[in-house]
C-alpha cells in the first residue's frame, strides 16, 4: 500500500536533543492551527503524528535514536476563514526547511484486518 518513510533530508536535522531526554513525563505533542511543538519525543512518534495530518501512514527511517524537542509551523491545506488559498509553506515543505526532515512517497507492507466472514449472535 501506499506509505510516506520519513527520512533526514540533505543537510541533517535541524533540531535538538531533548534538554530532559531522561524524564519521559515532560513527553508530549502538540497540534494545531498549522503549529507543532513537541518535547521529549522519539522520532517514531512524531511520525505516528504526521500520519494523522496526511492520512497515510508514516514510517520513521530517520535512524535517529534519540529523544528531541522540536517545533514547527505550516499552513494546513484548507481555505482560512476568508476564503484566500494558505500562504506560508505545506506541510512538506515545513518537515524540509525548519526541521530537515522530508516524507518520501513509497509502497510499503502495512498491517491489515481481514473479515471474511459475519454472522449474527445466537439468542441466549
Amino acid at each position: 500500500m501506499h506509505i510516506f518513510a520519513l527520512v533526514t533530508s540533505t543537510g541533517g536535522p535541524k533540531f535538538a536533543l531533548a534538554k530532559n531526554a531522561g524524564d519521559l513525563s515532560l513527553s508530549g505533542v502538540h497540534v494545531g492551527d498549522g503549529k507543532l511543538k513537541a518535547t521529549n519525543i522519539p522520532m517514531s512518534f512524531l511520525a505516528n503524528t504526521l500520519s494523522n495530518r496526511v492520512d497515510s501512514i508514516v514510517l520513521d527511517k530517520t535512524g535517529l535514536t534519540g529523544r528531541y524537542d522540536l517545533q514547527m509551523s505550516w499552513s494546513p491545506e484548507e481555505l482560512n476563514s476568508q476564503g484566500t488559498a494558505p500562504v506560508g509553506p505545506s506541510l512538506f515543505a515545513a518537515l524540509q526547511e525548519q526541521l530537515g526532515l522530508k516524507l518520501v512517497s513509497q509502497k510499503g507492507p502495512v498491517e491489515t484486518l481481514v473479515v471474511d466472514h459475519v454472522e449474527k449472535p445466537s439468542p441466549n
